[in-house]
This record gives C-alpha cells, structure tokens and sequence, in this order.
C-alpha cells in the first residue's frame, strides 16, 4: 500500500509540477499547503466532516443508479435509444462531479506532496518544520505573512481559490478565469472593497443589520 500511495503523490506532484511551471517562477513562488488541524479550526473542521458524509451517502447513491441503469441498458435494447444514452450520460457527468466534491487529501499526502514538489525545485511554506507545510491552514498562514510584509513591496500576490484569502489585509488574489482556463484575473484589494461594500444587499426594517465587509488582520 504504500508503495501504491508513494507512487499516487508521485504522479500528482509530476502533473502539478507540469502545469504550475507554466505560470509560475519556481525561483519566486512558495507554495502553502495545509498543515495539520489546529484547535480553533476544530468547529469548522466539524462541519466539513459532516458534509463530506453527506456528500459519501449522495455519491453512493448515485453510483448504485448509474449501475442499475447500465445493467437496464445491457439486458433491454429498446435501453440504448438516443434519449436513453443522453439520460445515462448526464447521471454519468452528475455523478463524475459529486464524486470530484468528495475527494479530500489526507495530512500524509499533503505533507508527501509538499516533499516530492521540493524535489522538483519548487520551495514550499516550511512554518511546520517537520512536516514541511503550513502550521494550521494555509489561508491563515499566508494571511500572517501578508500582514507582517513592508508596505513599501505592495500587496502579497496570492493565486488561491479560497474566498477567505480576499478580506485578509495586504493581498491581491490570483484567480483562474471559470471558463478561460487559460486566463487569470489579479483581485486587487483597494479596488473590490470598496464595490463589496457599496453593492451589500439592503436590510429590511425590523431585521438584524447585515455588518458591513471588514478587512481581516489574523492575529
């Protein structure tokens, strides 16, 4: 197993390897990557277990329809029309999606990963010494190390998927383009607040005031 399990990081750290250095510079990008599970994080992590649960039951139930329905279509031939096939087809593309929301990488994998990238040139956020990744969760992390940057060398540049890393102090995010895979689009801090704030949805009388966005600075 953990011949199989050394060569799985290996293949990912080869296939993010091939895909990063196309947009990244090895010699100026760090890579953050999770550390283990920090205490104030233990209520969040709580609830991401419980979703990820029912995510395991919906994916089970859906992988037990698309075999029913395989099964159906190799036993009756009047199963493989046109409207049938398009039917299979789209419980396939739903399934093959709620699986891909289930997948989570465990603690040893990532701090795997975080070594075989090391390997291959790429430096990656060391705080955790002995696991080579971030203490805590990286968004946190890299928050702390945006606060603590000079002002004179402007915002840290940060190419993230998590929404958290948009209101922490002194970032610009990079975020790839949802449907132009090949296209970024820089989020820069001064320009986004201002149209959050401007733009929140109005509270009707009587109701609990929505607060307005605040930039947040870890501690």
């Amino acid at each position: 197993m953990e011949d199989l399990q050394d060569r799985r990081i290996a293949h990912l750290a080869t296939a993010l390897d091939a895909k990063m250095s196309t947009v990244f510079d090895k010699a100026t990008a760090v890579l953050h990557i999770d550390g283990r599970s920090t205490s104030q994080k233990g209520h969040a992590h709580e609830k991401r277990s419980v979703v990820h649960g029912k995510q395991l039951v919906s994916l089970n139930e859906k992988v037990t329809k698309v075999t029913e329905r395989c099964q159906t279509a190799l036993q009756d031939s009047a199963s493989t029309s046109s409207a049938s096939t398009r039917k299979l087809r789209k419980l396939y593309c739903t399934t093959q999606k709620q699986w891909k929301r289930t997948i989570r990488i465990d603690r040893t994998t990532r701090v795997g990963l975080a070594e075989a990238l090391r390997t291959k040139g790429w430096r990656t956020c060391q705080a955790d010494e002995e696991t080579g990744t971030c203490i805590g969760e990286a968004d946190v992390c890299v928050g702390i190390i945006a606060s603590r940057r000079v002002r004179d060398l402007g915002p840290l540049v940060v190419a993230t998927t998590d929404s958290d890393l948009l209101v922490y102090n002194n970032i610009s995010v990079l975020r790839q383009h949802p449907r132009r895979k090949s296209s970024y689009s820089l989020y820069v801090q001064d320009e986004y607040l201002p149209t959050l704030n401007k733009n929140r949805p109005k509270v009707k009388r009587g109701k609990k005031a929505i607060k307005r966005v605040q930039v947040l600075t870890p501690e």
